[in-house]
């Protein structure tokens, strides 16, 4: 499922082929040195009270110049990214087999990436939609002004048009 709980595959042809095709994809960007990893890091694996399992991947690498590719040893400077991703497996109770994996977040250098301000600024006016009946027009309207406020300084902050606080 998606951020906002959505189907993105059915089935389990579907998604292992989408899996092993993003893994084909880094690993042969790896391989041609198209990214460069820096140190592994285990994943974390923690048994939720939902009896859900939650996987946390770190990955550290770093992107070579444009061009650079198999001409620049590994030993080039570059600036590191860190990518966090953090899914949740659901699991059958009576199998105890994965039945099904919920994306939960990505973050890229600690923050989180363009994807997840956009569904969080939809969940907030999600939220906000829903208190529509129980609060007044003012505070309805100052929460939405809140998450447009939001989501327009991170787009801002990814152009560097706004300084980092």
């Amino acid at each position: 499922r998606g951020y906002l709980g959505e189907s993105i595959f059915r089935g389990l042809n579907l998604y292992n082929r989408s899996i092993g095709s993003f893994i084909f994809g880094l690993r042969d960007s790896i391989r041609q040195k198209r990214i460069l990893v820096d140190k592994p890091i285990p994943p974390s694996v923690e048994l939720m009270s939902t009896g859900d399992i939650r996987l946390s991947q770190t990955i550290m690498f770093r992107v070579p110049p444009p061009g650079a590719g198999v001409i620049i040893p590994e030993t080039v400077a570059s600036p590191p990214i860190k990518v966090e991703l953090v899914s949740d497996y659901k699991v059958d109770s009576g199998t105890g087999m994965i039945m099904e994996h919920c994306l939960v977040e990505t973050r890229i250098n600690g923050q989180l990436a363009p994807g997840d301000q956009v569904v969080r600024w939809i969940q907030r006016f999600r939220n906000s939609d829903n208190s529509a009946r129980t609060t007044s027009d003012s505070r309805d309207n100052d929460i939405v002004t809140k998450a447009l406020i939001d989501a327009l300084s991170f787009f801002r902050s990814i152009n560097g048009s706004e300084k980092r606080k």
